[in-house]
């Protein structure tokens, strides 16, 4: 069963460079419903996909038999989070190559990490409270992560070892700063570990540098729940040396 969609443009306010321009794109498969954004290249390639959802068991059957065994014994919520995690990196690399039937994509893992097949593909997937989110990249690495604005108590607690403003911040604020940063972390492959790297990360807008890495971040978006509880979503890739800058 092909993948049927309705794809409308958005504007991305922070720049005028025609490469800007993004797509709203409506995907339907075997009864699933979702809207994936697209970022595009100059000549209209796909270059970043990324879309968010929750938890949905439905999605599991477009899962190998090997994803499935390495989540067999966790928990039944968890399972299901880390599943359509699979199926989110799945379809978006369906939407990057042609628009293919999510089953048949080329996936691994290492360490846990979701790995395209496709050389020239970077996938990162994250899950926190009832939402899950994943990114694919073409040509550079990405790292995507989504927290609920509930879970800003415990950030807090985590930053008050750190020389951050945090005490200043609203607990939206608090959460989009943090999965802006975890998102870079996870690009640059460190993870959590970054927030205590003694490099400083240095955000200005849309760009982001840290030592002699730096890269575009997509921050800010606010994903609901059925529940209406929202999550901060936040996307970074790595520059690529050479390529006109956005």
């Amino acid at each position: 069963m092909p993948i049927s969609m309705e794809r409308h443009e958005i504007r991305d306010h922070h720049t005028q460079a025609s490469a800007s321009e993004r797509s709203a794109v409506r995907v339907e498969y075997e009864g699933w419903q979702g809207t994936a954004k697209v970022q595009l290249q100059p000549d209209g390639r796909p270059e970043l996909a990324y879309l968010a959802g929750e938890p949905d068991p439905q999605t599991a059957v477009w899962c190998n038999r090997r994803e499935h065994e390495r989540v067999y014994l966790r928990p039944e919520a968890a399972r299901f989070a880390s599943l359509t995690g699979s199926a989110f990196v799945r379809l978006l690399i369906g939407l990057m190559t042609g628009w293919v039937d999510p089953r048949h994509a080329g996936l691994d893992y290492r360490g846990g990490i979701p790995v395209p097949t496709d050389p020239q593909l970077h996938a990162s997937v994250s899950h926190s409270g009832s939402i899950v989110c994943a990114a694919v990249s073409r040509g550079t690495q990405v790292g995507i992560d989504v927290e609920p604005e509930g879970r800003a108590p415990e950030l807090r607690s985590v930053l008050a070892s750190l020389q951050t403003d945090a005490a200043g911040m609203t607990d939206r604020q608090l959460v989009e700063w943090w999965t802006a940063r975890e998102a870079v972390y996870k690009a640059l492959g460190v993870g959590i570990a970054g927030f205590f790297s003694p490099e400083v990360l240095l955000i200005r807008g849309r760009r982001w540098s840290k030592g002699q890495a730096e890269g575009t971040l997509w921050s800010g978006e606010v994903v609901p729940d059925r529940q209406g509880r929202n999550h901060a979503m936040a996307i970074a890739c790595i520059s690529i040396p050479g390529r006109a800058q956005k």
